[in-house]
């Protein structure tokens, strides 16, 4: 947080007033009431947290645009004790990337809960899946096993304008 107070204090009042009138563009409004905008400078703490936990930069110049269409959700796997989430295509992280929260393994016939969800950095293997091993791991000591199921949420977001989807949440369980 403090790297993004400093950043904010960084910007010229130029760039400030860029973030300040971005949400009537684009429309973002808070969590709580879809009829109040969201801040520039709340947009600006939001965007941001999403890059500094995906490991990206603070975005400073924005790019006025559309979200772009994301891939498909395809899976959560444990292939031979390694862990990995996969897409249906491929996920152009020039463009957009996602933010992934996961839980230990649930009843099956558990209704959908955001408690105790950990938050997964995820690391590169390809362009249509990456591996969860170490996040997870650190989050709940172990690898879920194949048939587990597990309390899922994505966010995606773009990586050229503060730009960001809706929380989707769903139950998974673990394939092989």
């Amino acid at each position: 947080m403090i790297t993004i107070q400093a950043g904010w204090q960084a910007l010229t009042d130029a760039q400030r007033l860029q973030w300040k009138r971005f949400p009537d563009f684009s429309g973002q409004t808070i969590r709580n009431d879809r009829s109040v905008r969201l801040s520039g400078h709340a947009l600006y703490i939001k965007y941001q947290m999403m890059r500094l936990m995906c490991g990206l930069t603070l975005l400073t110049t924005i790019v006025y645009g559309v979200l772009p269409a994301f891939p498909v959700f395809g899976k959560i796997s444990n292939e031979a004790g390694l862990l990995y989430v996969h897409f249906t295509s491929v996920v152009d992280d020039t463009k957009y990337f996602f933010l992934l929260s996961l839980s230990s393994p649930r009843q099956p016939s558990r209704h959908f809960s955001p408690s105790r969800l950990r938050f997964m950095k995820v690391t590169y293997e390809d362009n249509t899946f990456y591996n969860l091993d170490t996040p997870y791991t650190a989050a709940f000591g172990v690898i879920p096993s194949v048939g587990d199921t597990l309390h899922v949420t994505l966010q995606w977001f773009s990586v050229l304008s503060p730009l960001y989807a809706g929380v989707t949440s769903w139950i998974e369980e673990v394939a092989v």
